[in-house]
């Protein structure tokens, strides 16, 4: 009994988590009235008894996982790529710890059951529940800095029209960021205007930003910017260079991808044509065993 009364907790639990966190945004029928008000003042934003809940159950299970050794932070470059916070990444791992327990739980009590195999059940599904948004961040992690490959030699195109066009090497970097959208863009336009604005070298704002995504294409072109800045080399031809080398590897990555599909492809083709083999061979079995058995 008292398992049970603790898996209906766990899973009222979890499916309030997740209505929570389908119903947390605001609509953008709000947003839109709130910006066509003329002369609102602004206000301090009300924080709710539930948000302030919500936050200190989120920051307590952080410090508790970085006590155990599951730092959450530690993988902030792949949070930083797949654009989410620690917070959410915190939150979705609870709430899919207690969602997969609750529901395995619940399905072993209604089996029915030992109370052995139902606790044990329930904390493994738990556990892959909370090893699930991991694996969820490396997939949208490793895709996110795959589009930000494709569109950076898509940016050392423009810089190199630019620089073909008579602009300066600084002038052709932010011109071609102006020029571009995409979550990629931004990134690269937001890191030189911080230089700009703070007189840092592009060079080192650039190389802090490969760090930070972990992207090493990014950190080799800022050092060819800084080569360029302090020993006079042609720019041109370098980022030409770059260009070229950053597309031969993705379309090396390509025909890799593709190869591997295609190798995944022959196991569903080779089971589907034992199928239809034993589909077509089973009814002559069955005559010849008839006739040989018959009188």
């Amino acid at each position: 009994m008292t398992a049970i009364t603790l898996l209906g907790a766990g899973v009222g639990v979890g499916l309030w988590l997740i209505v929570r966190a389908i119903s947390a945004r605001t609509s953008l029928t709000d947003v839109g009235t709130t910006l066509a008000s003329p002369g609102r003042p602004v206000l301090t934003p009300i924080v709710s008894s539930r948000s302030i809940f919500e936050q200190r159950l989120v920051s307590r299970s952080a410090d508790f996982l970085q006590a155990v050794g599951f730092d959450p932070t530690r993988r902030s470059a792949d949070l930083r790529v797949a654009r989410r916070s620690v917070d959410q990444h915190v939150m979705s791992k609870l709430t899919m710890a207690l969602a997969f327990g609750g529901c395995a739980g619940l399905l072993l009590v209604l089996s029915p059951a030992p109370a052995g195999i139902v606790v044990i059940g329930a904390v493994g599904a738990a556990a892959l529940g909370f090893l699930v948004p991991e694996w969820i961040l490396t997939s949208e992690a490793n895709e996110a800095r795959n589009g930000f490959r494709h569109a950076f030699g898509a940016y050392l195109d423009l810089v190199n029209v630019m620089l073909a066009a008579g602009a300066g090497p600084e002038e052709a970097l932010y011109t071609a960021a102006d020029n571009g959208g995409g979550w990629a863009f931004a990134e690269i336009r937001g890191t030189l205007a911080s230089a700009r604005s703070r007189q840092r070298p592009i060079a080192d704002a650039l190389s802090e930003l490969g760090k930070e995504l972990e992207i090493s294409e990014l950190s080799d072109f800022a050092a060819s910017v800084a080569l360029t800045g302090s020993q006079g080399a042609r720019i041109r031809s370098t980022l030409v260079a770059k260009a070229d080398s950053l597309r031969a590897k993705q379309i090396a990555e390509t025909r890799s991808e593709a190869d591997n599909s295609t190798e995944k492809m022959t196991m569903p083709v080779a089971l589907l044509l034992l199928g239809f083999i034993l589909f077509l061979g089973y009814p002559a079995v069955v005559a010849i065993n008839n006739v040989g058995g018959g009188p």
